[in-house]
């Protein structure tokens, strides 16, 4: 396995599969390592920096290049001849090395800021399973009489209900897929994408017609709440 054995500073991109234009750079005292056929080894030579190479291509730029030439266009993957013939914006070398540490230091700013959020999310996960079994009491005062339910032990006083008692309507649209149009509209139509991190997400949201709107909406408009 000689050939796929890495080295410092080797730039790694992945080739394949719905992952594929993730990369970034093999760190100092790394280790020994392989790679598989997913991933691609590049290694740099005196006329790049490997961060800067890996965050040109980590970039808006280094991804449009990559789309545009994957094979088939549709996420097969890439070649080597492809990777080759992609184009980068080449400041001379010192000049990398300075745009390399300044989206580095941002990088690592990132990195500490995600794991504070990690911690968040584990803490409310916590948080949830004792609210939710166990509640906050009344008056202050926690509960302490409890009772064996279908989803595990709960307070004395609090019911298990199905759904459909604390509901007017449960609805899905009334097709498929409404038609979207590449313009604004007041009308959206909200996907997957758009439900995350219990939020509705409209960065990037996407818009339909009136008319669309009032086919697709006739079960039930989404209200506030």
């Amino acid at each position: 396995m000689s050939g796929s054995q890495l080295k410092e500073l080797d730039v790694l991109l992945n080739i394949t599969g719905a992952s594929i234009g993730r990369c970034t750079f093999v760190p100092k005292d790394f280790g020994e390592a392989n790679v598989n056929q997913h991933v691609c080894i590049i290694r740099p030579n005196e006329k790049v920096d490997s961060v800067y190479l890996s965050q040109w291509l980590a970039s808006d730029f280094g991804q449009n290049e990559i789309m545009k030439n994957q094979a088939g266009g549709n996420r097969e993957g890439l070649n080597f001849q492809q990777i080759k013939s992609m184009e980068v914006i080449l400041p001379f070398v010192s000049e990398q090395k300075k745009i390399s540490a300044i989206l580095t230091s941002v990088d690592d700013v990132i990195e500490k800021t995600q794991a504070q959020i990690n911690k968040l999310k584990d803490l409310k996960t916590g948080m949830m399973q004792e609210l939710l079994t166990r509640g906050v009491g009344v008056d202050g005062k926690p509960h302490t009489e409890f009772k064996d339910s279908p989803v595990g032990r709960i307070p004395k006083g609090w019911d298990v209900v199905q759904i459909s008692e604390l509901c007017t309507d449960v609805v899905d649209c009334v097709n498929k897929t409404a038609p979207v149009v590449d313009y604004k509209t007041p009308y959206k139509m909200l996907r997957t994408t758009n439900i995350k991190n219990g939020r509705v997400d409209t960065d990037n949201v996407r818009c339909v017609t009136k008319e669309t709107y009032h086919t697709w909406t006739r079960r039930m408009k989404p209200e506030s709440g």
